[in-house]
C-alpha cells in the first residue's frame, strides 16, 4: 500500500497489492445490502420506494468492530496533527482483520464541525459529503427508518449499540475531550447509504457528545474519475492573472474565494462511489436480516 498527501488536505491511498477486504458490502437484487466483518453480518439496509428512504439495522451488542487497533492514552497525547492521524488509520486499515481496503484508490479526508449538529470536509470539492445530526447518532434503534427526502440522509450510522455514559472507556475520554486530546473518530462513506458508517470511535463520539461538542473525524472514501465540463485553462488563468494584478483590492474572503476556484479547476475531478460484490438471491439477505417490513 502507497499513499501521499492531497493539496488541500487529506491522504491519497493507493492499495495495489492483490488483499481481500474482511469489511465488505453485498448487494442483493431489490435494492438491499448486507455489510460483512469476516463473514459475520453486522449490517443490512433495504431501499423503499423510489429512493424514498432506506431501512437500516446493524446486530445488536456493545462489542468493538474491532476495524482499527485500540488508541492508548498515551499515542491520544503524543498525536496532535491530523495528518499524523491519517497516517494512524492508514497503517491500521492496512494490517486490520477486519478493513474494507481492496486493490485501487482510497483516501482519507479530514471533517471538521460546522455549527452545532454537523461535520464537513476539507476536500476542496466537498467530498464525499457532510455529516449531519451527529448529535443522535446513538439515539436510533437498532432497526430504523433513514429518510432521504430531497437530500439524502448524509448522517451517521453507528456499528454497535453505544456505551453507557459511565461506562470507563467513556470517561476516560472524556478527559481527553476535555484535555483537547481526544483522537478523531474515523468514518467510512457508503454511497448506497447515503450516509456514513461509523468505523472507529464509538466511544470517543459518545464521550465528545457527552461534552457537548463534535469530535474531530477522518472519513475514508473510494475516488473514481468523471469526466466533467471545464473552463479552457487560458480563461482560467487569465482571469486569476486580472484578479492577482487587482490584489490590493479585493478583500480576504475574495482571495480565499479565487484560490479555491483556481483549486478547483485544476484538481483531478472525482465521483465517490462505494463497491460491493453482487449477490444473486435476495432470499439469502432475507434469511439473515432483522428487516422485515419495509413499509
Amino acid at each position: 500500500m502507497r499513499w501521499k498527501d492531497v493539496e488541500g488536505g487529506g491522504l491519497a491511498i493507493e492499495v495495489d497489492a492483490p488483499r481481500v477486504p474482511t469489511l465488505f458490502l453485498e448487494s442483493f437484487p431489490g435494492w438491499r445490502i448486507r455489510l460483512m466483518r469476516r463473514g459475520t453480518p453486522v449490517l443490512w439496509a433495504r431501499m423503499k420506494g423510489a429512493a424514498e428512504g432506506v431501512w437500516i439495522a446493524r446486530a445488536e451488542g456493545a462489542a468493538s468492530p474491532g476495524v482499527l487497533p485500540p488508541i492508548t492514552a498515551r499515542e491520544a497525547r503524543a498525536t496532535t496533527r491530523i495528518e499524523d492521524w491519517m497516517r494512524f488509520v492508514a497503517r491500521g486499515l492496512d494490517e486490520s482483520a477486519a478493513s474494507p481496503l481492496r486493490v485501487g484508490p482510497w483516501q482519507l479526508t479530514e471533517l471538521r464541525s460546522v455549527g452545532r449538529d454537523a461535520l464537513e470536509p476539507i476536500d476542496v470539492h466537498r467530498r464525499p459529503s457532510r455529516a449531519l445530526d451527529v448529535r443522535a447518532v446513538f439515539d436510533v434503534a437498532p432497526v430504523h427508518y433513514l429518510r432521504w427526502g430531497l437530500n439524502g440522509a448524509r448522517t451517521i450510522v453507528p456499528l454497535r449499540t453505544g456505551s453507557a455514559i459511565d461506562a470507563s472507556r467513556v470517561k476516560a475520554w472524556r478527559k481527553h475531550v476535555r484535555d483537547g486530546t481526544l483522537p478523531p473518530i474515523v468514518l467510512w462513506w457508503v454511497s448506497m447509504l447515503d450516509a456514513y458508517v461509523l468505523l472507529d470511535g464509538h466511544d470517543r463520539l459518545r464521550a465528545a457528545l457527552a461534552e457537548d461538542v463534535l469530535p474531530r473525524a477522518i472519513a475514508l472514501w473510494e475516488p473514481r474519475g468523471r469526466a466533467r465540463w471545464r473552463m479552457p485553462e487560458e480563461d482560467a488563468v487569465r482571469g486569476y492573472e486580472r484578479a492577482f494584478r487587482a490584489e490590493h483590492r479585493l478583500s480576504e474572503n475574495s482571495r480565499r474565494t479565487m484560490t479555491a476556484f483556481l483549486l478547483r479547476h485544476f484538481a483531478p475531478d472525482q465521483d465517490v462511489a462505494t463497491t460491493a460484490r453482487g449477490r444473486p438471491s435476495p432470499e439469502e439477505w432475507s434469511a439473515s436480516s432483522p428487516i422485515r417490513s419495509c413499509g
